[in-house]
């Protein structure tokens, strides 16, 4: 699938092809774990003690959150998405003194 997808010029379906493998090595252990797991019998609940969750499905998340957290925070910085996205668009539709976009010179 990945060299059909090169062969036919098509990069970003290769991407999409790993990010889904990368959904699925995520979401692997989330699905597996009651199959896995004995079940408790009905109304009784296994003692987890103060953590809810393990470390490997936790950080992804909180790595997310941290990085959408830190986006926000830096958005009027230099090197934010926000200000390349800026420059970007200046670049691309500034007007010239004879008020023709720098595009279609």
């Amino acid at each position: 699938m990945v060299g059909g997808a090169a062969a036919a010029g098509m990069d970003w379906a290769i991407g999409v092809w790993a990010s889904s493998l990368l959904n699925a090595a995520y979401f692997l252990p989330i699905s597996g774990a009651p199959v896995a797991a004995r079940a408790n019998p009905p109304g009784t609940y296994a003692a987890r003690g103060w953590r809810e969750t393990a470390w490997l499905l936790l950080l992804p998340p909180l790595a997310t959150a941290i990085m959408t957290l830190a986006a926000g925070v830096f958005a009027q910085s230099p090197g934010s998405p926000l200000a390349w996205a800026k420059l970007i668009a200046e670049r691309e539709y500034r007007t010239h003194p004879l008020g023709t976009p720098a595009a279609l010179e």
